[in-house]
């Protein structure tokens, strides 16, 4: 499971492959210029990005190449229907890991993904709040000593609150990091998902809870004796 953003300009196979990839239980982010392409990978965080080559705005050769020194370590999968030689090497030299020529079977790029993934930062350490445990490569929740196992959009909540750990975060400011632009029932969708994640750390057992100050916004904070266990698992905002 990845959070991955995907740059294709036909939207027929845009969601052809969207459809595909949800149903590997990625999260997909799509857009269909190169300059939105290059606008979301410069101000938004993900594992994978998916560029075609002959885009409107910015080609995918010139996107890879801005995206290599501003982020090194994202993984660059080009899907073209460029085949010759030529293109590959240069695609490649422009700093994508991957090349892969359409139509490819999708099988074949779910394998692609998941072998690119796994190269993906190898050593970075858990993040530990309290009981809650977090391993980003493997995308394993940890609640004690027991594994469950959230939707993507939850385990992305959960990831962003931890780290987050000692603030509390605008509504908005969360809506804009977990979810695309064009989604617009991103408001609704945060409402039933807050509750789920709320709903999901209190059955686990888990001594943390998601808290809401109307001043402030939400913040992942440890249950005491002031912060009843049912009394936030209401909506809190119209």
């Amino acid at each position: 499971m990845a959070k991955l953003l995907l740059i294709e300009d036909d939207r027929e196979i845009s969601e052809q492959l969207q459809k595909w990839l949800q149903k590997e239980l990625h999260t997909v982010d799509s857009v269909f210029t190169g300059s939105d392409g290059l606008y979301r990978l410069t101000h938004y965080s993900y594992d994978l990005a998916i560029v075609d080559w002959n885009l409107p705005g910015v080609e995918g050769v010139e996107i890879c190449n801005r995206i290599r020194v501003l982020h090194p370590q994202l993984p660059l999968l080009m899907l073209t229907s460029r085949s010759d030689i030529g293109d590959k090497i240069t695609g490649l030299d422009s700093g994508a890991l991957d090349y892969l020529v359409k139509p490819t079977p999708l099988p074949e790029l779910s394998a692609r993904i998941r072998s690119l993934l796994r190269r993906k930062q190898p050593n970075v350490p858990p993040l530990v709040v309290n009981d809650i445990r977090i391993d980003e490569v493997s995308r394993q929740l940890f609640i004690g000593a027991s594994e469950v196992k959230l939707p993507p959009i939850e385990f992305d909540m959960l990831l962003f609150f931890t780290k987050h750990y000692g603030a509390a975060i605008k509504r908005n400011a969360i809506i804009k990091e977990l979810w695309s632009d064009s989604d617009a029932d991103a408001n609704a969708n945060f409402r039933v998902q807050i509750g789920r994640l709320r709903n999901k750390l209190l059955d686990s057992g888990s001594c943390m809870r998601i808290q809401f100050d109307a001043a402030k916004g939400y913040e992942l904070v440890e249950l005491t004796d002031s912060l009843d266990a049912h009394s936030i698992l209401q909506f809190d905002e119209d």
